[in-house]
């Protein structure tokens, strides 16, 4: 099975380690947090923003892999402290889902919840990864 590797680069340094990565007709999406892609830093200490941010990237993400925010079949959320920001991620993520695949909200993903202490920069309040599915042109072909 061939792959396809989509880098993460932050203040223009690629990272080790990729954004997305297509395997067969599955797109894994690694942990996206809200850091912004110019910077590397949050633009604020708020989970609200923060998750909005990181599904912005998700959803971009995904379109360069050539599927979409509405083809996700899985999504974990890793939240830190979350009796505080767990309800407010939670709620940007239904809003979100309302905005951009709304379909999402009847053929609902499996989603996973932890809490986690911390997580890969003090500044960080949730990282989301998601996996979702992607037909190859030859694969639709051959499933007709």
């Amino acid at each position: 099975m061939k792959k396809k590797s989509y880098p993460v680069i932050y203040s223009g340094q690629k990272q080790g380690f990729a954004k997305a990565l297509i395997a067969g007709d599955f797109v894994f999406c690694s942990g996206t947090s809200g850091r912004l892609v110019d910077t590397g830093n949050v633009r604020e200490n708020n989970a609200a923003t923060q998750t909005v941010d990181a599904l912005d990237k998700i959803r971009m993400a995904l379109e360069e892999a050539g599927t979409s925010f509405d083809k996700i079949i899985k999504i974990i959320f890793y939240i830190k402290n979350i009796m505080k920001n767990g309800e407010a991620i939670m709620g940007k993520y239904e809003e979100y889902v309302q905005k951009f695949a709304p379909s999402l909200a009847v053929e609902v993903p499996a989603i996973t919840v932890i809490g986690v202490d911390s997580l890969f920069g003090k500044s960080l309040l949730v990282e989301i990864e998601v996996t979702a599915i992607i037909l190859m042109e030859s694969n639709r072909e051959s499933k007709r």
